[in-house]
């Protein structure tokens, strides 16, 4: 009897309390009552607050993006007004990367790398400058320049070392390959600097493009006649390679770097080998571009890879370097 009446009193203290709260406090009832009603709307502002957020992000990407335009932009206005006098100015110049076979760790020879060396925009590669110098007709003017320098500074190193029998690899663009005085150039240039052909080997750079693949072919095939070598710089670089290895004589295949620098990962390592092993099967020279690592080496070797070029053999050397490059081969 006694617990019932400590359970009455307990509930009237319980509705007391809430008549109380009620009375003095009724905007805290009205508030928990309606916090179910309010779930929904809470939701539908959280959506709102992350479109907002995704729209700022979208317009802050868009403006970084914009910016980096604008910056390409007036680098290429600024490439565009300085490249005309690069040559008479003395910016352009020859650096040169050792390729070595890797199966004996003989030295093949060098690949001439064209530099576009400013004051202001600083040292830019072919690449960087190619989009440019193909839309202001400059093409053939840096491709005169290029091989001649290139050629005479060879015929300078090989007369210290008559007896090393070694390559030169020369990048070209596919705007040259198709220009109507491109293999007498070539031709003028070998027997002028007294090179054998077979010792010259031309790369078709990488992001070229081919207006007329007849014209190209043609001259081609008159330089490869005489003995001059084919390659095709950085194959998977860009979607043209297949197409230039389906209608152009190439000798030697030049991969990619990415091809290389990802080798550590079984399924870059399985696609490289079996790029490796399809090429030499169909009786091209595979070159390996952007060689870094002991693994990378190890793993090109197991392939059978031809030859490899990068900074795990030294940097670019000047042609005063190249002395001591064949001396010590």
């Amino acid at each position: 009897m006694s617990s019932l009446i400590y359970v009455v009193a307990a509930i009237a203290v319980l509705v007391l309390l809430l008549a109380l709260v009620y009375i003095f406090y009724p905007s805290l009832i009205r508030r928990m009552s309606s916090t179910a009603h309010r779930q929904p709307e809470t939701d539908e502002l959280t959506r709102i607050r992350h479109a907002e957020k995704a729209e700022d992000a979208d317009k802050k990407e868009k403006a970084l993006y914009n910016a980096w335009l604008a910056t390409q932009r007036l680098r290429r206005l600024q490439i565009e007004a300085c490249l005309p006098t690069a040559i008479r100015d003395g910016q352009l110049t020859l650096l040169y990367e050792p390729q070595y076979e890797l199966a004996g760790g003989v030295l093949r020879g060098v690949e001439a790398q064209l530099i576009f060396n400013h004051p202001e925009l600083g040292e830019m590669p072919l690449r960087d400058f190619l989009r440019v110098a193909e839309s202001t007709n400059m093409t053939a003017q840096i491709s005169e320049w290029t091989i001649r320098q290139a050629c005479e500074a060879f015929t300078r190193i090989k007369a210290r070392f008559p007896e090393r029998v070694l390559k030169l690899t020369i990048n070209v663009t596919g705007s040259q390959l198709e220009s109507n005085g491109f293999e007498a150039l070539v031709k003028d240039t070998l027997l002028a600097t007294d090179i054998s052909p077979n010792q010259l080997e031309l790369a078709l750079t990488e992001g070229s493009s081919l207006s007329s693949v007849e014209a190209a072919a043609l001259q081609v095939e008159a330089l490869k006649a005489i003995g001059v070598r084919l390659a095709l710089d950085k194959f998977g670089s860009t979607r043209h390679s297949t197409h230039f290895l389906r209608t152009l004589p190439f000798d030697t295949i030049k991969l990619v770097p990415k091809h290389v620098h990802d080798i550590g990962s079984v399924k870059e390592r399985d696609m490289t080998g079996a790029m490796i092993g399809f090429f030499k099967h169909l009786g091209y020279t595979v070159v390996a571009e952007g060689l870094e690592t002991y693994e990378q080496l190890t793993y090109l070797k197991k392939y059978k890879c031809d030859y490899a070029q990068g900074r795990l053999f030294g940097k670019l050397l000047q042609e005063d370097e190249l002395s001591v490059l064949f001396l010590v081969s």
